[in-house]
């Protein structure tokens, strides 16, 4: 930090503001104040909608090693609550309410880094999962391999859904009996 710079703040016992972090760090130079309130947040297109609920689709990462964990989708609101804990929030499409992932389970998402695709209607989460992403007690939501025995002969009815990854956790045990 510039030497006249941090003296003066800290003389007056402030702290240093976004225009004078810009001043010093050229990292700074190109970031945008994004204003949560603002009607075109981050200029997303929630193009995507269920029941009344403009969206975009979310896919949760496995921040360490790219394993794809869920596909879920966001709203204005969740993408903001996001933002602001820095754990991942979603739009329940079969509750029709927001959604704090890991409420109910504890397995939580904290999120490292947010991306968006080339058209902003879905965000890529790159996360530190906690526990398990999946409610069926699956570490991914993708644990099934569409497959078949047969590979001369491809025939449609010959595929099968495959479990191919082990259960981190019983889903009983967590949200009881259903």
């Amino acid at each position: 930090m510039n030497e006249n710079l941090q003296t003066e703040k800290v003389q007056k016992n402030e702290d240093p503001t976004r225009e004078d972090l810009k001043k010093v760090d050229p990292r700074m130079q190109d970031l945008e104040k994004v204003d949560p309130k603002d009607e075109d947040l981050l200029n997303l297109n929630f193009r995507h909608n269920v029941n009344g609920e403009d969206l975009v689709i979310a896919v949760a990462q496995d921040y360490e090693t790219s394993e794809v964990l869920m596909v879920a989708f966001m709203n204005k609101e969740a993408i903001i609550k996001t933002l602001e804990t820095g754990k991942a929030h979603y739009w329940s499409t079969s509750r029709g309410k927001p959604w704090f992932k890991g409420e109910s389970s504890g397995h939580i998402q904290e999120v490292k880094e947010i991306f968006t695709d080339c058209d902003k209607d879905a965000v890529l989460l790159k996360v530190k999962q906690t526990g398990a992403a999946c409610h069926e007690g699956y570490y991914s939501c993708f644990f099934r391999e569409i497959s078949h025995d047969n590979s001369n002969d491809v025939n449609i009815k010959e595929y099968k859904l495959k479990i191919v990854k082990d259960k981190v956790f019983e889903p009983e045990k967590v949200y009881g009996e259903k």
